[in-house]
């Protein structure tokens, strides 16, 4: 159960990841804004990945995005 409450928590984060590079461009991109779009707290988002550049990679993983300079 916690297991796939984690991977729910991450998948909310990685949309609304995506959803805020794409609108702002990676410099731009607030990890605030990426954790009150996706539903979860800060600490929800630290525990899932180490920073905003990690997120952003997640985000490049699945192929979905086009990439921006950081």
């Amino acid at each position: 159960m916690e297991d796939e409450r984690r991977k729910q928590t991450e998948q909310k984060l990685i949309k609304s990841g995506k959803e805020e590079f794409l609108k702002k461009g990676y410099a731009k991109a607030n990890l605030r804004d990426i954790c009150k779009n996706a539903g979860v707290t800060t600490g929800a988002f630290y525990f899932s990945f180490e920073n905003k550049e990690a997120s952003h990679r997640s985000n490049h993983s699945d192929g979905k995005i086009s990439r921006q300079p950081i």
